[in-house]
Order: C-alpha cells, then sequence, then structure tokens
C-alpha cells in the first residue's frame, strides 16, 4: 500500500495535537507528517525533532488556505491527509482507505457524535457539504486545485466542494474525536471571517458568471 503524507496546520491551541502526532508517528501507513508550525512555538512543546515529522515555520502565520497549499505542494507522497490539530483518530483508516482515493474525501457529520463499530465506508457527496467534513480529509494529489489564500480561515472546505470540479466523497461509521474550532472560535479571528465571507462572496459571483 502507498505510503501516506500527513499535513497539519497548527497554532498549539489544542492539547490533542500531542496524541495526534505520536499516534501518526506511530502508523506504518504515514511516513511523512508536515507540521506547518503558524505559531512559530515548535520548540516550546519538543525540544528535539520528532520522527517523520517535516517543521515548517513560516515567517508570519499562513492560516489555513495558504497552509493546506503549501503542505500539499510539498509532500512527497501521491496520497495525502490534511488534520485539523484538534482532531484524534485511528490511523488505521489509512491502510482501510488505501490508495483508492479517487478525488477528495472528507468527514460524515455523524463521525463526531458516534463510536462505531461497522466497517466504514465511503459515499459520494451530492450537493450539501457535510459540517466537519473538512477537519480531517484525504485525496489523491492530482485531483488537488489551490484554494486562493485570501479565504484565509473560513469557507477553504466550501471551496473545495463547490469550485473543485473533481470528485468528493464522504467517509461514514468512522470515529473523530473533536471540540471542533477550538481555535478559529476564538474572538480575535471575528474580522478576518468577516472579511473571508466577502472574498467568497465574490469568488462565488465570478464561477457562477463563466
Amino acid at each position: 500500500m502507498n505510503k501516506y503524507s500527513v499535513i497539519i496546520p497548527t497554532l498549539w491551541q489544542s492539547p490533542r495535537i500531542h496524541k495526534l502526532l505520536s499516534d501518526l508517528i506511530a502508523s506504518e501507513n504515514v511516513d511523512e507528517i508536515i507540521l506547518i508550525d503558524n505559531a512559530g512555538k515548535y520548540y516550546e512543546h519538543y525540544q528535539t525533532e520528532l520522527d517523520k515529522v517535516k517543521l515548517i515555520q513560516p515567517k508570519e502565520n499562513l492560516y489555513i488556505a495558504a497552509s493546506w497549499n503549501l503542505g500539499v505542494e510539498l509532500s512527497k507522497n501521491q496520497y495525502v491527509a490534511v488534520v485539523n490539530d484538534d482532531v484524534n483518530f485511528n490511523p488505521v483508516i489509512f491502510q482501510l482507505v488505501g490508495d483508492n482515493v479517487e478525488g477528495i474525501v472528507g468527514q460524515a457529520t455523524g463521525n463526531y457524535y458516534n463510536n462505531y463499530s461497522e466497517m466504514p465506508f465511503i459515499a459520494p457527496l451530492i450537493k450539501t457539504r457535510p459540517w466537519g467534513w473538512a477537519s480531517f480529509f484525504m485525496l489523491n494529489k492530482k485531483y488537488w486545485q489551490s484554494i486562493p489564500e485570501e479565504l484565509r480561515i473560513w469557507y477553504n472546505d466550501d471551496w473545495i466542494v463547490h469550485i473543485n470540479s473533481n470528485p468528493k466523497w464522504v467517509l461514514h461509521n468512522f470515529s473523530v474525536q473533536t471540540e471542533m474550532s477550538s481555535t478559529i472560535g476564538e474572538g480575535k479571528f471575528e474580522d478576518i471571517k468577516l472579511q473571508d465571507r466577502e472574498h467568497w462572496n465574490a469568488i462565488l459571483q465570478n464561477h457562477y458568471k463563466k
């Protein structure tokens, strides 16, 4: 089975990132973790380099869109996962999904509320993007289309679903633990979110004029 590169942008706000890194390092299906340290605080948490971790420390916060774009660009593997830093899950999913990713696969909303004992399965995404779809998503790099970097925090998942013309899928029956938006829910990001909404509305208008 092909190995996965995993992209994690972080501001170190969630304690879940420590288990996330530990689980991914232990996974035989992951051989590269691209950790985009947007706060420049890596060495406050880890004094030595972690196995498999490729540390990226930008001069300033890249926010979400630019971090995702950069991570996909730098990833050495064809199969990639993009994961929020406040998410925990069983990395066995990389083995179960394997190299059968033809498009972009995100999460079903139910994955955040249930402990499943049945086998996970993937179904087409039809029209509406599930809440939480992009907190953890997998893709084949050939289906990635760079997100406009003016969408710094919000609407990145909407851009993937509505603008990227490649197939989108939903992973069901898979348990994911998260508090969701543990960083961007802070009030200091409200002005950026308002700007993102303006940019997104302009992008949609231009898209549907074509």
